[in-house]
């Protein structure tokens, strides 16, 4: 994935982000947020070139995640 495909994908999951925290509450809902935050610690990682053998948490690590709905590699693929 290009570099400018990751930073566009973590500003999208930035702005969404905000909007749910600001929004989700006024429905009644909450977000998970620790998910969201382990999405952007691995767009991150992929942005710096970071290659660290520990592949986030579960259900990150076993399953992996949607690479179509994240727009982040999944973490067994990082270094491939």
């Amino acid at each position: 994935m290009s570099e400018k495909y990751i930073k566009e994908q973590i500003l999208e999951q930035l702005r969404n982000n905000e909007d749910d925290y600001w929004c989700l509450p006024q429905y009644g809902l909450i977000a998970d947020w620790y998910l969201r935050y382990w999405y952007l610690h691995i767009a991150v990682m992929q942005l710096l070139e970071i290659q660290d053998e520990y592949q986030g948490p579960w259900p990150l690590r076993d399953e992996g995640y949607k690479t179509a709905r994240r727009g982040v590699m999944p973490a067994k693929e990082w270094w491939k």
